[in-house]
């Protein structure tokens, strides 16, 4: 059997392009995602398990009603 080569893809470099296209290409999936109640109901839950991120979330939250 033969063997397969095994990538570290931790070393691989994609160009800035790509990535930028990649993120243009996605962004609107994940907003309409986290506005739905599904989405919200997953954030919610995330935050359980990340409180770091809690705190930094409510300031913003504030920081838009303000």
């Amino acid at each position: 059997m033969e063997k397969c080569e095994i990538i570290d893809y931790s070393k691989i470099e994609l160009p800035d392009e790509l990535l930028t296209s990649f993120a243009i290409a996605i962004a609107p999936h994940l907003r309409k995602f986290y506005e739905s109640d599904v989405g919200k109901a997953y954030f919610k839950e995330w935050l359980k398990e990340h409180p770091e991120y809690a705190e930094k979330e409510s300031a913003q939250s504030t920081n838009k009603e303000g």
